[in-house]
């Protein structure tokens, strides 16, 4: 992470595309990766984000009708082997297991 990091004074770096929230400090910074609205990958299959409030910042999950998402996925011009990874992650929360 330093070698991501390095070249950049910010003292809060947010960054994403990993779909897994976390948040954490090294070497005086604040590094938040807010998660992910959808296609989680941590094992909880609600949406997360991250919310800062007076210098605070809180990684928060928010649920929604998952099956809604998926009937209209299915429905969707892709390929069955795509739908069924995309339904995979968005009922499990994650890619393996």
């Amino acid at each position: 992470m330093r070698k991501l990091i390095k070249g950049t004074s910010a003292q809060v770096i947010i960054w994403g595309h990993t779909h897994k929230p976390w948040i954490r400090r090294l070497d005086g910074r604040l590094i938040i990766n807010p998660g992910s609205l959808g296609q989680p990958r941590d094992g909880d299959r609600r949406a997360s984000y991250a919310l800062w409030r007076d210098g605070r910042v809180d990684i928060m999950r928010y649920s929604y009708d998952i099956n809604t998402t998926v009937s209209k996925l299915k429905q969707m011009d892709l390929s069955d082997k795509h739908k069924q990874k995309l339904i995979k992650v968005l009922t499990t929360g994650k890619t393996t297991g």
